[in-house]
């Protein structure tokens, strides 16, 4: 939002001041030149004054000070500015719900004074290094804190503090007792240098005093914590070999007032966060903490008479009743149900609202999570709601399509009550979005903010609510609170509100006799709640319509300030710097008058950039790279290098096919061009439990999906879904239309518990942004699916319906774009598996599949001349050009190409030797892989241009590889055809390559050797894309492949420099090249050889590997 506040208006001066004085010497133009001099500094000296009055504080009333009050003088100084918040409310409106209710008829706008104060920043330069040095010394007792120091000797400290560490979620509560607000941070490490992909999280305490001053070497009575200080909790290690995502996360802190062992009155800062847990299967849960009473120990909570959810979170905090040992909170909004769980014991009951639904998600809604929720004085409210409590509190929404971001987080205001003698709690009140004037931080530093995709604004904490003293004999006293922010998950800020208590008291401002008809009507009421929950996010389009706007008049502001600049100083100049034929010399003085307000016009500009650049994010979005899948945060992983042994016949010159052909005469290798990135878990604890309850509601109207559900009845369902339920095989694509990862995973459900051995697989699929980060709720255009969701494509359950290997196998994904039913160019996932079918004899073909086309149904592949065989799979897809086409490296040794249509299914062979009678010869070392993707001419030098040229990664499967009895590894290759002919050649092929990855044992917890498998398949080139590639010679590139390991993961790899392999590949003089691909019958040899060349140093390879990875 653009805001006029002090600097703005200081701003408006670099425009106003030189039309000004533009205008006055118009007038001047005939008198003296003295005149004039003595006129502009009269009125550079009216200037300057107007600027320190501008910034200087603002004259205010002496107000009294207040023992032991959060409000300090610095709040009366500070420049509020209005917010307008649209809300809903049935008390407000006094509308009553019906058959055809919409939002608008219980939509009001309170234009009341409700302003929100600049933004605060409350963390500082030096925190990180603090807390750092703090986890440095609690590691040598506590070795879970050495997770935090895994950083490469290469790494400068400041390196590692601004990509690995850091401080945000600060929560902060008010300690009337002792004068002081406490803040509890989450402090964020990770490896990777992904703040959304945490190695570990803990938590760390600040005191502040009333004036937001941080306190440092404080301690409270009977605790041996001083703050600033990590908060020394218990962190579960897990079991898992991999450690991350441990430790707290959401913190959120609330005032406890107790009893203490004196018998006096006593407070303390209550914090609430969740973790993942050992004993609840690593499920995450929610946990109370009290740092001041015990530092160490954490209770976890658990509601009873509810199965535990695989994710809890996002619980709001708040008090019902003071000494009870006790805390509540707000399981979810819509509808709204309370809780109130035990401190001691971690004991939860349900006390409002409606029974738990069995499907845990199905408890969440459009609003959740947010602040603690205070209540509001008794002692302030009119006679007639004295009858009930009232609470305040801020949740949050999550909003997808908002203008041109993908992913919005915003704030709502809301108000809660029950009856005195009674815990029947309703929702009164909601706000609509609302930023407090805010314009958030974009996620990805440097980046404008369309093309960053994600606006994240997250309330944390109201930490202070209270009465200016001065005003409370009013009839309604002037409120502050203090609200803390975190944006883009890296900020802790604080903003300052005055007017919540006039707008909370308009809102229930309504007759004694309509209050009492509203409440009377409990079942009535807990509709109502679940309507204000959803009219919650009524107004988004409308809020984020409007927000664009705004970011439109800014830019033509600073457009204008850029303009006028050189006008502004070119009059100057002809003012007071006459051309040497005036006649005239100019005096020192008036030199000095000329440079000096050259300086003051180039100053006030320089400031309208400084204070409007922030703003102005919106314009960096038009760059080359707006949709490029490479984000900022690439550039900051730790890539290492590997090495890769390849063959080709080009690359080493070597032309011999004869008898005596060795894969030394063609084997080189590339030491230095190739670096790989840290492994990258695409797979969510909970991903599971998502797909299962879409199925159970796709099995009521699809009868198939019913052989999902084999189970016994005594089996629960953390057990079903670890050891039925996999999700593996993910291959994703990037939809540059959409700025998008598209993924596509195999599910498998295994009724005997054997994943080689499924009962029934089918396809899910999943989006990301281009940091890989998962959009949730996200939908294409012109498509009803919504993603994270089941594929809900054909299975065929076969002749006799037999329970095993039935649905999708081995999906794979290719970007294809067509012309859509408008005439303009479209993207879309074009998903290739493998399935049984009964229409040739229950064998398994190979299918297309368009979900974004029609999620219902799929085409069965078939060669033309070719009888269906038993089995065909490890189709390698590939797109040259013609669209409704797609084209399959069918195999490798020897080298045959199939092109298909897409609708029709029918495929011919346009490329390599006819088939073999028996189908087990046409299959060799070399197998399937990821889909292949073109390498774009404009890169290659111009000898290659004759060419198109393609790059893949296959899979080949060894035996007897050192200890392991079964070896599946990637291999790179590089295929290529004429530009006016179909005779495709395989022009390299890599060795084994394993990416510097330790693939996971096929039985988990089993050495390797024990285990005696280790697969690693290569599933797709997700993307591949290049810097500065219109002023290099040879650009910068990254690409990233997934993968998945011992058939249960789905992992992802960054690999960066494969453009220069490529190029040091078929870097030959153009004579030769010519030569090489002129004998086509010795191409197809060749081909077959370098196949067979792949495996050849597979013993080498396991020498090496079985070093290195302690086998």
């Amino acid at each position: 939002m653009f805001n006029y506040s002090i600097p703005q208006h200081y701003l408006l001066l670099a425009i106003i001041i030189p039309l000004f004085m533009f205008t006055v010497f118009q007038f001047m133009g005939k008198r003296t030149r003295t005149i004039r001099i003595l006129f502009l500094v009269l009125f550079l000296i009216v200037t300057n004054f107007v600027v320190v009055t501008m910034y200087s504080s603002s004259v205010s009333l002496v107000h009294p000070q207040v023992v032991n009050s959060p409000i300090s003088d610095m709040l009366f100084d500070l420049n509020y500015k209005t917010f307008k918040v649209p809300a809903y409310s049935f008390i407000e409106s006094n509308k009553e719900m019906h058959e055809e209710f919409e939002c608008s008829e219980v939509q009001f706008q309170d234009n009341s004074n409700v302003q929100a104060s600049t933004l605060f920043e409350l963390n500082k330069p030096q925190d990180l290094k603090i807390i750092r040095d703090q986890v440095k010394e609690l590691s040598k007792k506590r070795p879970i804190y050495k997770l935090c120091l895994q950083d490469s000797k290469e790494l400068s400290e400041q390196e590692i503090l601004d990509t690995k560490w850091f401080k945000f979620c600060g929560s902060s509560v008010w300690l009337d007792k002792y004068n002081v607000h406490f803040m509890v941070n989450r402090i964020v490490y990770t490896t990777t240098a992904h703040r959304n992909s945490p190695t570990v999280s803990m938590l760390a305490g600040q005191i502040f005093d009333n004036d937001w001053n941080e306190i440092t070497n404080f301690t409270f009575p009977n605790s041996n914590l001083t703050f600033p200080t990590v908060l020394p909790h218990y962190i579960d290690p897990g079991e898992r070999e991999i450690k991350n995502v441990l430790g707290a996360e959401d913190p959120r802190i609330i005032l406890h007032e107790f009893v203490n062992d004196q018998g006096e009155q006593d407070q303390e800062p209550l914090i609430v966060f969740n973790s993942r847990r050992t004993n609840i299967r690593w499920n995450r849960a929610m946990h109370v903490y009290r740092p001041l009473h015990d530092s160490y120990k954490i209770t976890m909570l658990n509601i009873k008479n509810k199965k535990r959810s695989f994710r809890e979170k996002n619980w709001a905090p708040f008090i019902d009743s003071i000494n009870e040992n006790k805390i509540n909170f707000v399981y979810n909004f819509n509808p709204l149900r309370i809780i109130r769980c035990e401190l001691d014991s971690g004991e939860c009951d349900k006390v409002s609202g409606p029974d738990f639904n069995k499907v845990a998600n199905s408890n969440a809604g459009a609003l959740r999570g947010g602040t603690n929720i205070v209540k509001v004085p008794e002692n302030l409210l009119p006679e007639k709601l004295k009858q009930r409590s009232y609470w305040f509190g801020i949740a949050r929404s999550h909003i997808d399509s908002c203008g041109c971001l993908h992913v919005v987080y915003r704030p709502h205001a809301f108000i809660m009550s029950r009856p005195q003698g009674s815990s029947n709690f309703t929702l009164d009140y909601v706000s609509s979005l609302i930023d407090f004037n805010i314009n958030p931080e974009t996620w990805n530093e440097g980046e404008g903010r369309c093309s960053d995709g994600k606006s994240v604004l997250i309330p944390n904490s109201i930490a202070y609510w209270n009465i200016d003293e001065t005003t409370r004999g009013e009839q309604i006293p002037t409120d502050y609170m203090g609200i803390t922010f975190s944006e883009a998950d890296k900020t802790n800020r604080i903003v300052h509100i005055k007017g919540w208590l006039a707008h909370i008291l308009k809102t229930l401002d309504v007759e004694q006799q309509q209050l009492t008809k509203h409440y009377s009507d409990e079942d009535h009421v807990y509709y109502e709640n679940q309507l204000l929950g959803e009219c919650a996010t009524y107004l988004a389009q409308e809020y984020c319509k409007v927000n664009n706007i705004d970011l439109s008049a800014q830019t033509g502001y600073l457009a204008l300030i850029t303009i006028f600049t050189p006008f502004a100083i070119f009059f100057v100049h002809r003012t007071l710097a006459p051309n040497a034929r005036d006649g005239y010399k100019q005096s020192r003085y008036t030199r000095f008058i000329t440079v000096t307000l050259y300086l003051l016009i180039l100053f006030l500009n320089l400031n309208a950039w400084y204070f409007c650049s922030t703003k102005l994010d919106g314009l960096k979005s038009i760059r080359p790279d707006y949709n490029s899948p490479i984000g900022l945060d690439l550039a900051k992983l730790n890539f290492e290098n590997f090495k890769v042994p390849g063959y080709s016949f080009i690359e080493t010159g070597e032309e011999s096919t004869d008898d005596s052909f060795k894969c030394t005469q063609v084997e080189f290798h590339d030491v230095e061009n190739l670096s790989a990135s840290p492994v990258m878990d695409l797979n969510k604890d909970g991903d599971l439990k998502i797909c299962r309850d879409q199925l159970r509601e796709l099995s009521k109207t699809k009868p198939e999906y019913k052989d999902f559900f084999l189970d016994r009845k005594d089996e629960s369902e953390e057990s079903i879904l670890s050891n039925k339920w996999w999700k593996f095989c993910g291959s994703a694509v990037w939809l540059e239309k959409y700025n998008v990862h598209f993924m596509v995973n195999r599910i498998v459900y295994a009724k005997d518990a054997h994943r080689s051995w499924p009962t029934i697989s089918v396809l899910s699929g999943q989006v990301f942004d281009r940091d890989w980060n998962e959009l949730t709720d996200f939908k294409f255009p012109n498509s009803d699916l919504k993603f994270p969701g089941i594929l809900p494509h054909f299975i065929d359950q076969g002749p006799e319906h037999k329970l095993e290997i039935l649905g999708a196998e081995d999906p794979r994904v290719v970007l294809h774009e067509f012309t859509n039913s408008t005439g303009q160019l479209d993207q879309e996932p074009l998903i290739v598996f493998n399935s049984m079918r009964t229409e040739i004899g229950w064998k398994r073909a190979m299918h297309v599949y368009r979900p974004l086309k029609n999620p219902r149904d799929v085409t069965r592949l078939h060669i033309n001349g070719l009888e269906p065989r038993a089995i065909e799979k490890n189709w390698a897809p590939f797109i040259d050009g013609e669209e409704g086409t797609i084209n399959f490296i069918y195999n490798f040794h020897p080298l045959r190409i199939l092109k298909c249509n897409v609708d029709s299914g029918e495929c011919n062979k346009v490329s390599g030797p006819d088939f073999n009678k028996d189908p087990t010869k046409n299959a060799g070392k070399l197998r399937g892989g990821t889909n292949i993707v073109p390498i774009p001419s404009e890169i290659l030098p111009k000898k290659l241009n004759s060419r198109k040229y393609w790059f893949g990664i296959g899979r080949s499967h060894s035996k007897k590889c050192g200890c392991v009895d079964e070896l599946y590894r990637p291999h790179a290759f590089i295929l290529s055809r004429p530009q006016n002919a179909l005779n495709f050649t395989l022009d390299y092929v890599s060795s084994l390559l394993d990416f510097n990855m330790r693939p996971d044992t096929w039985n988990g917890g089993q050495s390797i050797c024990h285990d005696g498998k280790s697969v690693l398949i290569p599933n797709s080139i997700s993307y591949w894309d290049f810097e500065n590639s219109n002023n290099a010679k040879k650009p910068k590139d990254y690409m990233g492949i997934t993968f998945s390991t011992a058939d249960m993961h789905n992992k992802l790899v960054h690999v960066k420099g494969w453009l220069p392999h490529i190029y040091l590949v078929l870097d030959k003089q153009e004579k030769d090249l010519k030569k090489h691909y002129a004998d086509v019958d010795h191409t197809i040899i060749e081909n077959k050889l370098l196949g067979e060349c792949s495996t050849f140093l597979s013993k080498d390879y396991c020498e090496v590997t079985a070093k290195w990875q302690d086998w």
